[in-house]
């Protein structure tokens, strides 16, 4: 009874540090200026892609917004469901290659994000 409760502790702290690095990553798009309003969102089309992050249909920024972050958010109401690991913060640097110092907020929250699923 008590490894259970552990566990579930062990479980809702991982899940709420996931939460606030969502809200993160989210803030440094934001603050980046590449945060996108459902205006802008891309066309249906655009998600079917099989292209890994959808590159060759929407800019990475557009993929973290409408894709990763909600694709999260679903996943944390089943914890178990959660992948073991994750790099997007590799993608991220390649794909803002001369540009790390203005997406540095954005890079460090992708990082940390990555490290919650390292040692699970």
């Amino acid at each position: 009874m008590i490894e259970n409760k552990t566990k579930d502790l062990g479980v809702s702290k991982r899940c709420e540090d996931i939460r606030t690095a969502l809200l993160e990553i989210e803030q440094a798009l934001r603050s980046s200026g590449l945060w996108t309003e459902d205006s802008s969102r891309p066309n249906k089309e655009a998600f079917l892609s099989t292209v890994p992050f959808c590159l060759d249909t929407m800019d990475l920024h557009c993929w973290f917004q409408y894709v990763l972050i909600p694709k999260f958010y679903e996943l944390l109401k089943t914890p178990e469901a959660l992948p073991e690991k994750l790099c997007v913060h590799t993608v991220a640097e390649e794909y803002y290659r001369g540009k790390w110092r203005e997406y540095r907020s954005l890079l460090a929250a992708l990082r940390r994000f990555d490290a919650l699923f390292e040692n699970k």
